[in-house]
């Protein structure tokens, strides 16, 4: 209508994408706590099982009526800091928001996001080795190396674009004992921070630590040690909002193993940008 366009798919994908923000972040009434999903679905309502009166939260939300016409316009979007919906639902969402309706998912698209073929193939369909992302996308893969004996943590990340070019890479090593979860997932905290550090928006993050991954792209939030790092690392994320967690087999995660291996001998952390790193 701003646009002065006639009504298309591209319209209705747009209202798909608020149909399903608000679905997703109901808030039962006087209770400002978003609404706890069961297991196996980013809400209890998409199941029939939700309350039966829920006001629900618009994606542009304001305090006045003028305000939510601007974040509307700007598509000025944003999601509420509670970890109960899955990383891939945000990522359809504003995937689906987007103000340049050329830009916008398709319907082939969606009906191809992880989001809507997860639970038609359990597998995710992990890649078996590495593959670039799309024209204009960056991937993100991460990896940590324990040496228990030097009691060391040797982390490696790498940046590359649909070409396959390195497009920044970090080897670091931290003292201490980890657990093999702990480890994975502190490597994805310090990958997010030094992405956002050197201005990379990236598309996708892949780590072959399918627990890790799961529990990111689940959502559910308990007390642990384990669960207090998994919050900082969903903190990170709210600066990459298209972004994709994936679990990928070890063979597609062989440059940021190497990384992480190579990092185990190093006094220093070293970091490349837009050049080969020496461990590859």
């Amino acid at each position: 209508m701003v646009e002065n366009k006639a009504h298309d798919y591209a319209v209705d994908n747009w209202t798909l994408g608020i149909l399903s923000y608000e679905f997703l972040y109901g808030v039962p009434v006087g209770n400002h706590r978003m609404v706890q999903r069961k297991s196996g679905s980013d809400c209890s309502i998409l199941n029939g099982n939700g309350p039966a009166k829920t006001p629900t939260v618009p994606p542009f939300e304001a305090e006045t009526q003028s305000d939510t016409f601007r974040r509307i316009l700007k598509v000025d979007l944003s999601f509420p800091p509670a970890p109960l919906v899955s990383v891939e639902a945000k990522n359809l969402i504003s995937r689906l928001l987007v103000k340049d309706s050329s830009k916008r998912l398709s319907l082939q698209n969606i009906m191809e996001h992880p989001w809507i073929t997860k639970n038609a193939d359990p597998s995710g369909r992990r890649e078996a080795r590495w593959s670039p992302p799309s024209n204009g996308d960056f991937k993100l893969n991460v990896y940590a190396a324990i040496n228990k004996d030097m009691r060391t943590v040797g982390f490696g990340a790498i940046i590359r674009n649909s070409k396959g070019e390195v497009i920044a890479a970090l080897s670091m090593k931290i003292v201490g004992t980890l657990s093999p979860e702990m480890a994975e997932a502190k490597v994805i905290k310090v990958a997010l921070s030094w992405t956002r550090y050197v201005g990379i928006n990236i598309q996708f993050l892949k780590s072959d630590a399918l627990t890790v991954v799961k529990a990111l792209n689940d959502g559910i939030i308990s007390h642990s040690e384990f669960d207090d790092l998994l919050l900082d690392v969903f903190s990170l994320l709210s600066y990459f909002p298209s972004v994709l967690i994936k679990h990928v087999y070890h063979e597609a995660n062989a440059a940021a193993h190497k990384l992480a291996k190579f990092a185990l001998g190093l006094d220093n952390d070293l970091i490349w940008l837009g050049e080969s790193p020496l461990p590859i």
